[in-house]
């Protein structure tokens, strides 16, 4: 651990190994197009409205006994009592086909039991603001304190999702994080607009503390006593740059497929709006006790 003699922090060089951290590898993570993107959101819409309108058919055959109708301008919302149904939803064929492999296959499993020993799990809880593509400020806590650490690192997390899983070093990480992007092109430019206005603008936009290395991936942690810091921040955060680092090919696949898929499904809404005229219907039915369904008499 290294002091610096103009800032009171901790700093550690972090040198990543793929044999210690999950890998992504052979995950069979594809790039789409934005025409095959259209093709997986219409398909997807397709079979939303198939199920609803099955759904729907389900609904009109029960037995109503009472209705009440609520106008909410074009849109009407109704409210059917009815006898206790008799119908069944429609469900997933392929997923009901899976399922009962699934159970088939159940009866030839043996369970071993699990110690406590053999299973390490942790939650990693941050946020983080990433400065254009330069470099990532960091907010980490632990679970369970209020004290929080402030980390600097050249490693953007531009593709890092906001909720993910990944094993390292015999552990299992559950992770949720939101990185904020920052971009000084944009600050400059609000700046420039509330200083014409006669207004002062206070620019989010930050600079580390302490000179970063431009060659190795790194992280700083600003503390004005580095001997309280946690030796689970380090654990931690040797962990998600590891992951992070060895599947950033993949991650930014994933990113932005998923930008690709949101472009497209808001494309589709806007080509193919919900009628407004169409009424929300919501069948429901007595019981008379936590357990049992009665018909309405």
């Amino acid at each position: 651990m290294n002091m610096s003699s103009s800032f009171p922090v901790a700093c550690l060089l972090i040198l990543f190994f793929s044999s210690t951290h999950a890998s992504l590898e052979g995950s069979n993570l594809q790039a789409i197009s934005e025409s095959e993107a259209a093709a997986i959101v219409k398909a997807q819409e397709e079979v939303k409205q198939a199920r609803k309108a099955a759904i729907r058919e389900d609904i009109e055959s029960a037995v109503v006994s009472k209705e009440f109708v609520h106008q909410k301008g074009p849109h009407q919302v109704i409210l059917r009592r009815v006898h206790r149904p008799a119908f069944s939803i429609s469900i997933d064929t392929e997923a009901t086909e899976t399922s009962s492999k699934a159970t088939e296959n159940s009866e030839a499993v043996t369970l071993l039991p699990l110690s406590v020993e053999d299973y390490r799990w942790e939650m990693i809880s941050f946020s983080a603001y990433r400065y254009d593509d330069l470099y990532a400020e960091i907010t980490w806590r632990e679970q369970g304190s209020s004290v929080s650490y402030t980390l600097w690192t050249n490693i953007p997390l531009r593709f890092l999702p906001v909720i993910n899983s990944f094993e390292a070093d015999g552990v299992h990480y559950d992770y949720f994080g939101f990185v904020y992007e920052i971009s000084r092109e944009i600050e400059e430019e609000r700046a420039e607009t509330w200083s014409s206005q006669g207004h002062e603008y206070e620019s989010r936009w930050k600079a580390p503390p302490v000179e970063l290395s431009a060659t190795e991936p790194e992280y700083v942690v600003v503390a004005e006593d580095p001997t309280a810091v946690p030796d689970k921040l380090f654990e931690q955060m040797d962990a998600i740059f590891g992951y992070y680092l060895e599947n950033q090919a993949d991650l930014e696949i994933a990113h932005e497929n998923m930008e690709k898929l949101s472009k497209a499904r808001a494309a589709y809404r806007e080509a193919n709006p919900p009628d407004p005229t169409e009424e929300s219907v919501t069948i429901f039915w007595p019981i008379k006790n936590s357990r049992y369904l009665k018909d309405v008499k």
